[in-house]
């Protein structure tokens, strides 16, 4: 790039013009400094290339509609804010504030432009000189620059201190300038070696290395990158630079060696691994798209020759490279820019060619410019060909301002080929609007970058028809009738376009993750694991939660404490769909519909946002609306009130869609698909149940009054399957029954030893005073194995094997689950423990005296106590 001063016309209205010469007045708005300086401001409106405004331009500050009427320099370009735009302005619909110095702060008489001057010296008329003049800030191409100074010079209102600035700004310009690189555009050099023909034709750049030729770098790690490589071989920098490290945006300057110039091109693109036929022989498939846009080699038929003896910037030790790429500094470029140019002045326009566009795809790239986008309807080959924008000039109709496009903005062509034409390529403006030397078009110069395949038009027409982009996009191509409007240039929202340049510009269905989604019948595995059935029982609960998930039934598994419900549930899910694929929560009284559901939350900037329940929860991904099926597991659903938990699911669950009282961030309702909708678009708001998705539930039949509040809708999708405990044998006279006792607990402590991470000792002195104890509880409270092994658990685990303190499991395990018990049977069944932990410790009062405590029944007394 070419850096002269730059001299800037200010268009000022008459009613702005003594605020803008006199300034602000408030330090405490615009700072001490700015107080009384001369300012112009940039309405948010009618953005101005202000990116570009350096401090030390030249500034004309011209009365609109009367002529010059200040000649100022530019001190600072500052974004502002209301306060600050009120206290200069009418309105506060100003983004930017331009601070000046006064060179002369107003030329009195002004410069009045004599245009037939201009039309004389600049061979265009007067309707085209002043399109290129207009605009709240605009930078005067050179040839109006040297106009208007010289006018200037030779004006009578023009004092010594701004004559002398006038000559010093006409001299500069007859000095010779050393090209640098636009601000934020790095360069970077690299060696096409035997390639240089088919990086050309393709438009990319190309490297390789043996030992990864054969990888696709796109997703590799770099420790990825390095397993590839023998040990003691290193990686190669510059394999790493090429694909993370240059900059899309960059100048590539292609060389061989320290002192041949092939091209220069701009990347245009990220790494890309291409098995291009020309390719095979060197497999070097690793590319990077460039638009190579000067071809020394090809223009004058070898590589340019560079004088490198004495240079600082250009010897092998800073220049040299085999393979890869390597960063340019910014001194190198100068040389090689200077050297091929003076040896090629035609290449002088290339190079800007060259620099503009390098610039442009920076700031496309930036997350600090904001982007615009745009659709054309292309119906001229030539405007592609020749890398521009044109419309008639006055334009006819919004259509046909190309004054919206700025510098970096992103235009999406279409071509009429067909009866929908295809989408051919993308382009990136290079600058603004300029009118044509003629005065009766306009253009935009770009910078056009074809697709590998042209996209049809008709898909991407047809997902341009969203309601939300119609309703949400002005000057958009298609009307209020979804129906595509003719015209020339169209704006396109952010989303679609980048939907459309991804090359996935249809919405995904429902229908596209059924794969993912689903639960094969095959899968279901219902395995005890390392809890302990006996295998009647066993084979009854396995055959009949295969036969519901089979049916597409949730499962709800009803029976006492301690029987292993919840880690049943638990198992059959890791089993089926993995340790990631559910999820468990406890049920609570508590427990609305916005638990389960969802409803809004506040956000962090005190809005209202629909958060989606334990419920809803499973059918989304946490990261974005991908649909997923996780299951879910509701523990002790009896806790909560069906009816306010469930209420809206109760349809959903019966496997009807259901629209909910709530709408998501982008103002569209909540919905609950069911499974028949597949084929509906994935979107934030949806909730899409697969036909293979299931809940587990389980309930405790202590508590079952419930299980009869729930409506009839909700219980016919459940299978109630009981997980009870087996039946021990009654006490008889001859004591049999208690072989028996011992011969069960001995059954359930084998199985539960048999797992792997249990480490439970078989200690047979406690296996019948285990069994008689949970027999006794089992007259009055059923209670699960569960409760059972820790009981065993805390006597066989005691120090010694003598040890027999039955009391304390006693307390800590049976007494929670006697809760509730009437008084006479909550005495009877501590008697009847008693009676066995008599024949093994006398010690039993503690029994008596936490009861009371515990249950609030000072009445429970030893049967021969009372009286």
């Amino acid at each position: 790039m070419v850096r002269h001063t730059q001299t800037w016309m200010f268009n000022i209205t008459p009613e702005n013009w003594e605020q803008c010469v006199s300034g602000p007045e408030g330090p405490e708005i615009h700072g001490e400094e700015h107080v009384g300086v001369p300012v112009q401001g940039v309405r948010s409106d009618a953005p101005a290339p202000t990116e570009d405004i350096q401090e030390g331009d030249l500034v004309l500050a011209r009365k609109k509609s009367h002529g010059v009427g200040g000649l100022w320099e530019v001190e600072s370009v500052v974004d502002i804010g209301d306060d600050q735009a009120r206290s200069l302005w009418d309105d506060a619909d100003y983004s930017e504030i331009i601070y000046c110095r006064p060179i002369q702060l107003e030329i009195n008489p002004l410069y009045e432009e004599d245009w037939s001057s201009f039309e004389e010296e600049l061979g265009e008329s007067v309707q085209t000189v002043t399109a290129n003049i207009m605009g709240a800030v605009h930078n005067l191409k050179p040839e109006y620059k040297r106009q208007y100074l010289t006018e200037l010079s030779n004006h009578s209102g023009v004092d010594a201190t701004a004559k002398s600035r006038i000559d010093q700004e006409l001299s500069s310009d007859e000095q010779p300038v050393r090209r640098t690189l636009p601000d934020g555009v790095e360069a970077w050099f690299m060696n096409p070696d035997d390639q240089w023909d088919v990086a050309t034709k393709y438009d990319i750049t190309v490297t390789g290395w043996e030992a990864v030729n054969d990888v696709d770098l796109a997703d590799e790690s770099e420790s990825d990158i390095r397993s590839h490589f023998e040990d003691g071989q290193t990686t190669p920098r510059t394999l790493l630079d090429f694909r993370d490290n240059l900059p899309t945006g960059s100048i590539l300057v292609a060389t061989s060696g320290v002192n041949k110039v092939y091209g220069l091109g701009v990347v245009t693109g990220p790494y890309q691994r291409r098995e291009l036929p020309e390719l095979r022989s060197s497999d070097n498939y690793h590319t990077r798209p460039v638009r190579w846009l000067v071809d020394i080699h090809a223009e004058h038929g070898s590589a340019f020759e560079l004088d490198t003896e004495g240079s600082d910037h250009l010897s092998e030790r800073h220049f040299g490279i085999d393979t890869g790429v390597r960063s340019l500094d910014v001194e190198a470029y100068t040389e090689i820019a200077g050297q091929v140019i003076d040896s090629y002045p035609s290449l002088e326009a290339d190079f800007d060619r060259v620099e503009a566009a390098a610039e442009a795809v920076t700031m496309r790239e930036s997350d600090e410019f904001d982007t615009s986008y745009f659709w054309v309807n292309q119906s001229k080959q030539d405007e592609i060909d020749g890398e521009y924008l044109e419309a008639p000039y006055p334009k006819d109709s919004w259509q046909q301002d190309l004054a919206r496009i700025s510098k970096g903005d992103v235009i999406i062509h279409r071509s009429s080929e067909g009866e929908d034409g295809e989408i051919v390529g993308l382009s990136t403006a290079l600058g603004e609007r300029e009118i044509t030397d003629e005065g009766d078009h306009q253009r935009v110069s770009v910078l056009f970058e074809p697709f590998d395949e042209p996209i049809p038009a008709e898909p991407v027409i047809d997902y341009l028809k969203d309601d939300d982009f119609i309703e949400n996009t002005s000057h958009y191509l298609i009307n209020r009738n979804h129906e595509r409007m003719a015209g020339y240039l169209f704006n396109l929202p952010t989303e679609a376009a980048n939907e459309i340049l991804s090359g996935d510009f249809t919405r995904d269905t429902y229908g596209d993750y059924g794969d993912s989604l689903a639960v094969p019948e095959s899968d279901y595995t219902v395995e005890k694991g390392h809890l302990h059935y006996p295998e009647e029982v066993w084979d009854n609960i396995q055959d009949r939660i295969l036969q519901a998930l089979a049916n597409n039934n949730h499962i709800l598994l009803f029976g006492p404490p301690g029987t292993g419900k919840t880690k049943l549930a638990r198992q059959i899910c890791e089993a089926t769909i993995g340790e990631n694929g559910y999820n468990l929560v406890t049920a609570s009284a508590d427990w609305s519909t916005f638990d389960t559901v969802g409803g809004y939350q506040t956000t962090i900037d005190k809005g209202l946002e629909f958060e989606p329940g334990v419920v809803l929860d499973r059918f989304q991904s946490d990261e974005d609306e991908t649909p997923t099926n996780e299951w879910l597991i509701i523990d002790e659903l009896n806790r909560a009130d069906i009816d306010k938990a469930f209420g809206s699911l109760f349809s959903a669950l019966t496997g009807e869609s259901v629209t909910l009282p709530f709408d998501d961030s982008n103002g569209d309702s909540i919905e609950i698909l069911s499974a028949d909708r597949a084929d509906e678009d994935i979107a934030e708001n949806r909730f899409y149940i697969h036909e293979d998705w299931r809940m587990f539930a389980t309930m405790n039949t202590l508590d079952k009054t419930s299980l009869y509040e729930m409506s009839y809708a909700f219980m016919r999708r459940w299978a109630f399957i009981p997980v009870g405990v087996p039946d021990l044998p009654e006490p008889n006279d001859e004591d049999s029954s208690t072989s028996e006792l011992a011969d069960r607990v001995q059954s359930y402590v084998e199985g539960w030893a048999n797992h792997e991470e249990s480490e439970l000792p078989e200690a047979e002195q406690h296996y019948r005073p285990v069994g008689r104890i949970w027999r006794a509880v089992n007259e009055q409270r059923t209670i699960g194995p569960a409760i059972v092994e820790d009981i065993y658990r805390y006597v066989a685990g005691q120090s010694s094997p003598q040890a027999s303190d039955y009391v304390s499991p006693v307390i800590m395990y049976v007494y929670p689950q006697l809760e509730g018990l009437r008084g006479d049977a909550l005495q009877e069944v501590i008697a009847s423990i008693e009676t066995v932990i008599e024949d093994i410790d006398g010690n039993t009062d503690e029994l008596w005296t936490v009861a009371r405590d515990f249950f609030q029944k000072p009445e429970l007394q030893r049967p021969e106590d009372e009286g």
